[in-house]
């Protein structure tokens, strides 16, 4: 609550330094989580040899956001989410064991795309705030200094 009231309190009084680390180290983690999402796509292929569904690495750009998204064979054009019209008729015609392993694939990639979702938002948001506070500072000394007689 103390922090709702005082906005200064969300930035937690950082310097600039302490910002750009906090930056380099959500990048060093975006980096890891990316290793990890390779990792469960390489994982999921060795798993089986006929997977009902494939798994891929998405990007959008500019932002680099980055997803491990699920494509059923044949709808290379949509993803398949868990909450999707299409994720019953997905799961249904599979054996029990193969809809308990996919769900934990599932599950598991849900948690990375979270995770890297939830870095590369603070990532982007602190280095727009450096950015802003940079062209803060240069307009702030663009203003004209104010005589003795303006102040009064």
């Amino acid at each position: 609550t103390d922090q709702l009231q005082n906005p200064k309190s969300l930035v937690h009084r950082r310097s600039d330094a302490e910002v750009w680390q906090r930056i380099h180290v959500l990048g060093k983690e975006k980096e890891t989580l990316l290793r990890d999402m390779h990792a469960l796509i390489a994982e999921f292929k060795t798993t089986f040899r006929e997977p009902p569904a494939y798994m891929v690495l998405h990007r959008i750009t500019p932002g680099q956001h980055i997803y491990v998204r699920w494509r059923s064979y044949g709808r290379k054009s949509s993803f398949i989410t868990p909450s999707s019209a299409s994720a019953p008729e997905f799961f249904r015609p599979l054996e029990p064991h193969t809809q308990s392993v996919i769900a934990d694939f599932w599950r598991r990639s849900l948690d990375l795309n979270l995770a890297f979702a939830l870095r590369h938002l603070e990532w982007t948001r602190l280095r727009q705030y450096l950015e802003d506070i940079d062209a803060l500072s240069k307009i702030s000394r663009m203003r004209p200094k104010l005589s003795e007689n303006q102040m009064q």
